[in-house]
């Protein structure tokens, strides 16, 4: 018989429990699918927690979830971590020292080591500012109108709505993306 003991005296016991908000689960959910699992590159195989979004990249898919978490701060926490959260309707957590803690309405807590050393995780907001450009432009006009427009470099019709770097971010992306599917968009990424 093998006994594993955890280093759980480093755990502090949670107090001043908050509500999470009721999509949590399913943001991070949703987002926690687009981390990665080499952890060689540690960025792409966390789960960015932040007060405004919950989202996760591993450099070749992302996901942004809009949505006040209740976090004071940006934390990094291992998507392998997170795995169990959404099942459990975790409801409430606490911001430790070096760790979140998350509990549910029977009072089962669950606690992940968490990352405040954010500085280095890519910004996905140019990225998914053009990307639903892109979006609401084929879902209006088409995707031969917007290879059209690429080719006039007029991709979206009102350029106040997008600020002039992403809109230039925008064009970029739209080339790359429609080569990539070779001038057909997927369903899944129209929607």
């Amino acid at each position: 018989r093998r006994c594993v003991l955890l280093a759980v005296g480093s755990v502090e016991r949670p107090s001043g429990w908050r509500s999470l908000p009721p999509e949590f689960g399913e943001a991070l959910a949703t987002c926690r699918q687009c981390a990665g699992t080499d952890e060689s590159r540690f960025l792409s195989v966390c789960v960015h927690l932040h007060p405004e979004w919950v989202e996760a990249t591993d450099n070749f898919q992302a996901c942004r979830w809009p949505l006040a978490t209740g976090l004071s701060k940006p934390f990094l926490v291992r998507q392998s971590s997170t795995a169990s959260i959404p099942a459990l309707g975790m409801s409430e957590f606490v911001e430790g020292e070096g760790w979140l803690h998350f509990r549910n309405k029977d009072g089962l807590v669950l606690s992940c080591r968490h990352y405040v050393d954010v500085g280095d995780y890519p910004d996905l907001g140019p990225s998914l500012e053009a990307l639903a450009a892109i979006r609401d432009v084929v879902r209006a006009t088409g995707p031969d109108e917007v290879r059209y427009r690429i080719l006039w470099g007029t991709l979206v019709s009102d350029e106040r709505r997008i600020p002039k770097p992403a809109w230039l971010t925008a064009q970029a992306q739209a080339r790359q993306v429609l080569d990539l599917y070779s001038y057909r968009l997927s369903e899944q990424w129209i929607m």
